[in-house]
């Protein structure tokens, strides 16, 4: 108990969340395999899981040289792929985002015009879809 609450607790917690990480990338990437049915797609999503996995090898990034599996120009190259994909993806991103169907009515006001949303003080969205009753 002394050793696993107190002295290794954060190994322990970090190796079961890479673990539960690598469970939902091999699943994303089977999914991927059998259900996408054009290369088109199957580029897209390949993608979409690789930011994700630099995003959660970045998070980590500390964790990760420390114990000496990143180098600093890992994490430089890391760093630069991240930024390149990002870039790639952006000019996609409302696409993806549309693709997955979410009706208007369950965004919030922010997500329909942010530029107008942003114009005067509006108190947050919170406020205003559900006011505070006395």
């Amino acid at each position: 108990f002394q050793v696993w609450m107190n002295e290794d607790q954060d190994k322990v917690q970090i190796a079961a969340e890479m673990y539960a990480l690598r469970m939902v990338n091999d699943a994303a990437i089977r999914c991927m395999q059998r259900e996408c049915k054009t290369p088109s797609a199957k580029q897209l999503i390949k993608q979409c899981v690789l930011l994700t996995q630099y995003a959660d090898m970045e998070r980590h990034l500390g964790t990760l040289m420390a114990h000496g599996v990143f180098s600093h120009q890992d994490a430089m190259m890391l760093r630069q792929n991240l930024n390149a994909l990002s870039a790639e993806l952006a000019t996609k991103s409302l696409s993806i985002c549309e693709s997955f169907g979410i009706p208007d009515a369950l965004l919030a006001p922010i997500a329909m015009d942010w530029i107008e949303y942003n114009k005067w003080d509006n108190q947050g969205e919170i406020v205003q879809q559900h006011p505070l009753k006395p």
